[in-house]
């Protein structure tokens, strides 16, 4: 009975490849076509937008970040055909109409995680995260640094403890770095931040592991013009196990000018911080959603200090993460959300009033990278597609912005 319909099944199949097989040609090539023309000719919400390729190599596995440079994009990812040898990254430079000038790759001789490219004052570029070497088991944060053309200039590992990850990088004013990530000194489960100072060659000056044995994790720092640097994150209370947003303030030595949590029982993360002109920090993170498994914008202000000054959940619809802030020259801000395949920008100014929403919904560019350019005319934003025919390319678009 089985063998009967099988051998059915294989005929009308046959009939249909033989017959039909036209139309399955014509529907893949529109498909196609669609993929192309939505690509290179994007009208979402009715929003005008100019949209232009940052090339980079076809067999990427991973974007792990794009972002502005002088006169052009730098470009970093991991390729797929890593092979024994460990991941490789690439680093692209593009000019401004996308074409590349220069690629660079290196083996990084083990299995790597990075969450951002950072492009400093002085034109070199600082890849960092966490590096688990070939044949090992364990995390070590890592620290590599590049000429403005792509060179290696010199790379350094960092093991401490049980697993670590760096996941920023600001120069401190100096000539050297500070560094903010985290580590477990013990393997309990319990995570520590961990920050560090390095001098122009990647040499450690000193580190110190701030945690109050919960899960304390180091999302981004910035610094200020008399060397003090501030620090945000998340951490949970010992107690009730509920994750708060955290400030903490360093001076040049990395001893503690102030600590705080904000907004107990809020289940609050920060993510970004921006300096302030009067001095304080834009903080800029998520907090829990009234619907289940979302998430809500959370956006506070604080002074010198820590003292919150405002706070704002604007209710964004199905909001996911904060991906991007940027503030403009007359003090007002742009924040940008990853949603649902689509792209909220929301204009806020520095008092907390926000003066604009736009929700865009490109078919095939939907996952944000980071914002290039913010006037009062337009944004430039920076995303990547996921879309099975243009899968992990990256893109610039401008889209019309009145404030």
């Amino acid at each position: 009975m089985w063998s009967l319909y099988i051998k059915n099944m294989k005929e009308q199949l046959r009939y249909v490849l033989k017959n039909y097989i036209w139309l399955v040609c014509i529907g893949i090539l529109l498909v196609m076509g669609i993929s192309i023309y939505a690509i290179n000719s994007i009208e979402g919400s009715n929003v005008s937008q100019l949209t232009r390729r940052i090339s980079m190599a076809e067999n990427i596995r991973e974007i792990v970040s794009v972002g502005y440079i002088r006169n052009g994009y730098l470009s970093a990812g991991l390729l797929s055909n890593s092979g024994l040898a460990g991941d490789v990254i690439i680093l692209a430079k593009s000019n401004k109409l996308g074409k590349v000038e220069w690629e660079r790759e290196y083996t990084l001789g083990g299995k790597a995680e990075f969450q951002n490219v950072y492009h400093m004052p002085d034109q070199s570029i600082f890849l960092v995260g966490s590096l688990m070497p070939a044949g090992g088991n364990l995390y070590n944060g890592i620290v590599y640094k590049f000429s403005p053309d792509g060179k290696m200039l010199w790379k350094k590992m960092f093991p401490h403890y049980f697993k670590n990850h760096i996941s920023a990088i600001q120069p401190s004013g100096d000539g050297g770095f500070y560094c903010a990530g985290n580590t477990r000194v013990t393997g309990d489960g319990n995570q520590e931040a961990w920050i560090f100072k390095l001098d122009a060659q990647g040499e450690k000056n000193w580190e110190k592991v701030i945690g109050d044995r919960g899960i304390d994790e180091s999302s981004n720092l910035i610094t200020n013009s008399d060397g003090t640097f501030l620090m945000a994150g998340s951490r949970t209370d010992k107690d009730t196990g509920i994750w708060n947003a955290w400030l903490v303030k360093f001076n040049k030595q990395g001893d503690t000018l102030w600590e705080k949590t904000y907004f107990p029982g809020e289940i609050s993360e920060s993510y970004s911080l921006k300096s302030c002109p009067d001095g304080g920090y834009l903080v800029m993170g998520g907090c829990k959603s009234l619907r289940p498994g979302m998430r809500n914008l959370l956006v506070f202000k604080v002074d010198n200090e820590g003292q919150v000054v405002w706070k704002k959940k604007p209710q964004l619809p199905d909001f996911e993460n904060l991906k991007a802030a940027y503030s403009s020259e007359d003090g007002s801000f742009l924040l940008a959300c990853n949603s649902q395949n689509r792209i909220l920008l929301l204009s806020m100014d520095l008092n907390g009033v926000i003066r604009g929403e736009k929700i865009i919904s490109p078919w095939g560019i939907n996952i944000l990278e980071g914002i290039q350019d913010y006037t009062r005319s337009n944004a430039t934003l920076l995303c990547k597609s996921s879309r099975f025919f243009s899968r992990n390319q990256i893109f610039s678009m401008e889209i019309p912005i009145s404030r």
